[in-house]
């Protein structure tokens, strides 16, 4: 039996035939021979009624792409196996010579849990359709194809990368007086799309490697080694390997982590993924990259540098890699070296807007435990990213961290999803222009100002806490129109709102 990529049609077939020893008519024994009683046969109508509720449990799909790719010739010269349905081919078969007994009864179970075939009524008549056929046939939309017409229609879809055929499933049976009934006709398009174009093998065109990575870390005391220990890490910290067309080839593999003696040499054992770093020492690690998968025998540091590192030839050691050195330095003391509160820790995916309100227009930062960290705000109005929100249990206070040790009252911000933030802040259409915004006299005869604020390169724009007094003329260099509304740049993050629910805030005229 061969089996075909164009599964549409076969799983109608399994739908079709119930004819296993699952569910047979009600019978009775004579004399060693079983005898079907005529007040339980199923009528003809009966028949073709559980067959067409068989058929609803399935949903035959009206179209199917598929790649041209599909389509290889036959071995034996009959229709191409691709369009062979589970041993259907044009010329038909029953459903009987199509399933053994274990396959019907999976496929008969199926439309019990569907719902299809809700009674015993149902089970008989399906399973007395043995005399049900299926037969298989090919169009090119207009015109049904013989074998030869088939065969030059599937040669002129894979010389143009492209086409369609229609393929028709009929399910008949035979009346009583031989003649031949339709019990159902299931039409398919199968839309062909072009085959893909195997991409280039960069590492196979290596002919020079390009490795880029930064090499000098300060990670803060407590900090879990981990993350660089991590294959990943070389990648996640911004690492690159590219070939002479920029192509990116090859992997790198992260060595063992030391602590470095004042030469920057390993000293002791290695570190563990549970080790954390200390204030005040230094570590070192190699990044190793293998290039004896390229095009590079011919390196030569001198005369013929084939492969660079952060931009200087090197030469591949005797296994073939070349050596990327990492250092980590741990100050002393850089103010963040505390430990931490006990705190409960939630875990968020937003955006944390400093509120318009903060004294001096500054939220002041806090570390783990709690502590003010010297000389470290957030200006008023700006959008920063969280990942977690932390509650310190002595008093109840709740921060988001902003930075790796450092955190924001949730007191003075608003916290705002991700999703959210990601529809509100839009990008905003800007150009330049030279011109003076006038204020309107009008009211409080004062106009508040917006903040501009760039977060994943868009712009984005807040509430700030700054005004222009009604009658002022202020230089323009700057149009945004974002969300319908236009605004101007009157400061290098300070714009004006051209107008408000409708209603102008002033005249902008051009120099």
């Amino acid at each position: 039996m061969k089996k075909s990529s164009l599964m549409g049609a076969s799983v109608v077939a399994a739908a079709l035939l119930a004819v296993a020893p699952v569910a047979a008519p009600a019978v009775s024994a004579v004399s060693g021979t079983q005898v079907v009683k005529a007040d339980n046969a199923p009528t003809d109508a009966q028949k073709d009624a559980a067959v067409s509720k068989a058929l609803s449990a399935y949903n035959f799909a009206n179209s199917k792409d598929e790649s041209v790719s599909v389509l290889r010739p036959s071995s034996d010269g009959s229709v191409p196996a691709e369009l062979t349905v589970d041993g259907f081919d044009k010329d038909g078969t029953t459903l009987a010579d199509f399933f053994n007994g274990t396959s019907a009864r999976n496929a008969f179970a199926k439309y019990f849990q569907t719902g299809a075939l809700a009674g015993k009524d149902d089970v008989a008549a399906l399973a007395a359709a043995s005399g049900y056929n299926v037969k298989v046939t090919y169009s090119d939309g207009t015109n049904n194809l013989g074998q030869d017409d088939l065969s030059t229609a599937i040669s002129k879809i894979s010389a143009d990368n492209k086409g369609s055929l229609k393929e028709t499933v009929t399910v008949t049976a035979k009346n009583t007086d031989g003649s031949e009934r339709t019990v159902a006709t299931l039409p398919m398009t199968l839309n062909f799309t072009p085959a893909a174009t195997p991409a280039p093998d960069p590492a196979a065109e290596t002919t020079s490697l390009y490795v880029s990575g930064k090499t000098d870390f300060t990670p803060a005391a407590g900090d879990s080694v981990y993350p660089y220990l991590l294959n990943s890490s070389f990648k996640n910290e911004g690492g690159t390997i590219y070939n002479q067309n920029a192509d990116s080839v090859g992997s790198a593999a992260s060595g063992k982590m030391y602590v470095a003696d004042a030469s920057g040499n390993a000293t002791g054992d290695a570190l563990t993924s549970s080790d954390k770093f200390e204030a005040g020492k230094t570590y070192t690690q190699d990044i190793s990259i293998a290039t004896n998968d390229f095009n590079l025998s011919n390196n030569d540091v001198d005369r013929n540098p084939l492969i660079f590192v952060n931009g200087k030839p090197v030469a591949a050691d005797a296994t073939g890699n070349v050596t990327l050195k990492r250092t980590f330095t741990v100050p002393k003391g850089d103010g963040v070296n505390v430990t931490p509160a006990p705190a409960k820790e939630e875990a968020v995916d937003g955006v944390v807007v400093i509120n318009s309100d903060v004294a001096h227009g500054n939220a002041q930062l806090y570390d783990e435990a709690g502590n003010p960290i010297v000389d470290w705000v957030l200006p008023a109005g700006t959008p920063w990213y969280t990942g977690m929100k932390r509650t310190i249990l002595k008093d109840g206070q709740a921060y988001y961290q902003v930075s790796t040790h450092a955190y924001v009252k949730a007191s003075q911000v608003k916290y705002i999803p991700e999703a959210d933030w990601q529809a509100q802040t839009a990008k905003a259409d800007i150009t330049n222009v030279n011109g003076v915004f006038t204020v309107k006299v009008d009211g409080s005869d004062i106009l508040p100002l917006k903040t501009v604020a760039l977060n994943d390169a868009q712009n984005s724009f807040v509430s700030s806490d700054r005004v222009l007094n009604g009658g002022t003329s202020w230089a323009v260099d700057q149009k945004a129109v974002l969300n319908g509304e236009t605004y101007y740049r009157v400061s290098t993050n300070l714009w004006v709102r051209a107008s408000s629910n409708g209603i102008s805030n002033g005249n902008f005229v051009e120099r």
